[in-house]
């Protein structure tokens, strides 16, 4: 796995691996690594584990800990009542009147400019799909999210994109090697850590400015930005209260 992921083939090779095994695989870790993983590919086993059984599938202190510096405490990164407390603060933000005025029009807004740049692609060329679909995903959750379109479909050089990829790259290297190998590297920032540092002090000058924006824009109240009527929205007042409670402190210092 770790050849695989230092060539960028980690997809390929777990995709080998489920071909040939079946739709899901037990990863049975060497002795110092301190946990084992389940892959599966199966949807039924998928529903089990993210909505059935939810609560039987909690992330635990090993990966809570690797994804530290990339997630803090944010609800993809914690498990019991931390997350079902956000888990209800962001479900106020997917009513059906929102979805209807909002959502939506953001999804289709980027869906145009997705199929635009794929009908103005050239004929004889690749096309990176899972590029234009990070892309599209980010935009449109960023919009969604915090009204702020970060423009990645639009501008795919964008700085965050790039930042925010590498930093997903440098946490699933933390899942391969061993354990302490990826701390060590981490203080003296060599390896796969080697440029850690940069890229998630790029994201937090980055979100910080959109804390900021959105904190504006809850003050004005009907104000419109990126397209996004705040006064909409009915989780404006409780999204704003959540989000800027949790960036008072520095990234690494929250609780």
């Amino acid at each position: 796995m770790l050849r695989a992921a230092l060539r960028n083939k980690l997809h390929d090779f777990l995709w080998e691996q489920h071909k040939a095994v079946g739709p899901t695989i037990v990863g049975v870790a060497p002795a110092l690594v301190p946990f084992n993983a389940v892959m599966t590919t199966d949807p039924r086993n998928i529903e089990y584990i993210l909505k059935t059984k939810f609560d039987n599938y909690p992330k635990g202190e090993n990966a809570i800990h690797r994804l530290f510096d990339l997630l803090g405490k944010g609800i993809f990164n914690v498990d019991g009542q931390e997350w079902y407390h956000q888990r209800k603060t962001t479900s106020h933000m997917f009513t059906a009147k929102i979805f209807k005025e909002h959502i939506w029009a953001v999804v289709l807004r980027n869906s145009t400019k997705l199929c635009n740049i794929l009908q103005g692609a050239e004929a004889d060329k690749a096309i990176d799909i899972f590029n234009l679909m990070n892309r599209f995903t980010l935009d449109t959750i960023g919009e969604v999210g915090f009204g702020k379109c970060i423009g990645s479909l639009d501008d795919p050089s964008s700085p965050f994109l790039s930042s925010f990829d590498r930093a997903q790259q440098i946490m699933v290297y933390r899942f391969i090697v061993p354990p302490l190998t990826w701390e060590v590297m981490r203080f003296f920032q060599i390896g796969t850590e080697r440029d850690t540092n940069e890229h998630l002090a790029l994201l937090d000058t980055y979100t910080r400015g959109v804390v900021k924006q959105l904190r504006e824009n809850c003050k004005r109240g009907n104000d419109k930005s990126s397209g996004v009527a705040w006064g909409d929205l009915e989780a404006k007042k409780e999204l704003c209260r959540f989000v800027l409670g949790r960036c008072r402190k520095p990234w690494r210092d929250r609780q």
